[in-house]
């Protein structure tokens, strides 16, 4: 895949950040390997700063709420230039169940939606929602099989489908669909294409160009490394006309702080579908975007799925299942019983992942490095060695 304009835009080569400077810019991973950023990452000195800053100015009465409510301008701007979009395609939201529930609501009556059954709840419910009120039709792919999921989404995405809802990377297993198919058969079947990029988007690039969906939507404070609150939603141009705010309120005009009261015709750009914009989220947002912007972007892609390769193939060599993924992906995915336990026991080695019962979660970013592979793999060695030491003892 060609480099896209994600940590392209704008930046000069003073700005330009190293792998090793972006690392260093995490506190937490002086003492922990973090493989837990498909929930959430440690904060970074940058966002962490910016909210100290205006914290004390708030405690001090010097701030200023106009500066504020300025700052999410910036950082749509900045997201435009990531992305690779304009400012006018950017709606700053509260998260991408709103995201995905404004597209939904704009669907004729008796629409066909087609999503995958195992979704994130944010990229299903709001389809789900108006199926159980009969406005919509909700189809998904049949469960199983042997082909994968761009298969199955594929062999569902027939003439009569009028929009397609798909994640860049499953939260689930970290499974990466082909979007370059999946769009090729969304356009032959005249279907639209929603993609929720929460999982990918601030660590793998997207190709807005040629995958050419229509909405993407991305909460920022997984892999974007933003506050909770944080989300956005990019509107093709051409598709702006059709949508409408959930709640309309004064961000719904072109200029909301140069006047507040009274009529005023509603922004004809996807800022018109704005939500209430915290301030505080939104400047610790605005940081964490400038941040990202420093970076290449290739250089993060490559080494995340590096990284994850290099997991991946060690955890298979341990004779432990990992879940499959039509494209190279960041997060992998292990099924293993007592894997909540097996948590436990990487926090206690200082490596922070994600576990339940059946399975653990880990996921990449460009401030991974290789000692953080090895520390996971060898926990997870001393986990298994423990508990077939404790079956031969019973």
């Amino acid at each position: 895949m060609k480099s896209v304009a994600m940590g392209r835009a704008g930046v000069g080569p003073a700005l330009h950040m190293t792998l090793a400077e972006f690392r260093a810019g995490f506190d937490a991973l002086k003492t922990f390997a973090w493989l837990d950023t498909p929930g959430c990452p440690p904060a970074s000195r940058p966002v962490l700063e910016a909210l100290h800053r205006n914290l004390d100015s708030w405690q001090e009465g010097h701030f200023s709420w106009t500066e504020w409510e300025a700052d999410p301008d910036h950082a749509r701007a900045d997201i435009a230039s990531l992305l690779g979009a304009t400012p006018a395609e950017i709606a700053l939201v509260s998260s991408v169940s709103e995201a995905a529930s404004t597209v939904a609501r704009s669907l004729p009556r008796g629409a066909r939606v087609l999503v995958e059954a195992e979704e994130f709840r944010s990229n299903l419910f709001p389809w789900t929602a108006l199926a159980e009120r009969g406005e919509i039709e909700v189809v998904s792919p049949q469960p199983g099989g042997t082909g994968t999921l761009t298969d199955r989404l594929c062999a569902s995405l027939v003439d009569g489908i009028d929009l397609v809802a798909v994640s860049t990377a499953l939260s689930s297993t970290g499974a990466r669909p082909d979007l370059s198919v999946i769009a090729a058969r969304a356009r032959a079947a005249g279907a639209k294409l929603f993609l929720d990029a929460t999982q990918s988007f601030g660590v793998l690039r997207l190709d807005l160009e040629s995958i050419r969906p229509d909405y993407v939507a991305v909460h920022g404070y997984k892999w974007m490394l933003a506050p909770r609150g944080c989300a956005w939603m990019y509107v093709r141009s051409g598709n702006v006309s059709e949508l409408e705010p959930l709640a309309p309120g004064w961000h719904t005009v072109d200029r909301p702080n140069a006047g507040y009261f009274g009529e005023e015709p509603w922004s004809a750009h996807a800022r018109k579908l704005d939500g209430a914009l915290p301030w505080l989220p939104w400047i610790g947002g605005r940081a964490a975007v400038q941040w990202l912007r420093r970076l290449d972007a290739e250089q993060v892609e490559a080494r995340a799925l590096d990284l994850a390769g290099q997991a991946r193939r060690g955890l298979e060599s341990l004779g432990i299942e990992v879940a499959p993924s039509d494209q190279p992906s960041h997060i992998v995915r292990m099924y293993a019983g007592g894997s909540d336990v097996l948590a436990r026991h990487l926090r206690s080695r200082g490596v922070i992942a994600s576990g339940g019962p059946t399975g653990l979660r880990v996921g990449f970013h460009g401030f991974n490095d290789d000692d953080d592979v090895t520390r996971f793999l060898d926990g997870v060695e001393t986990w298994q060695s423990e508990r077939l030491s404790t079956d031969d003892t019973n």
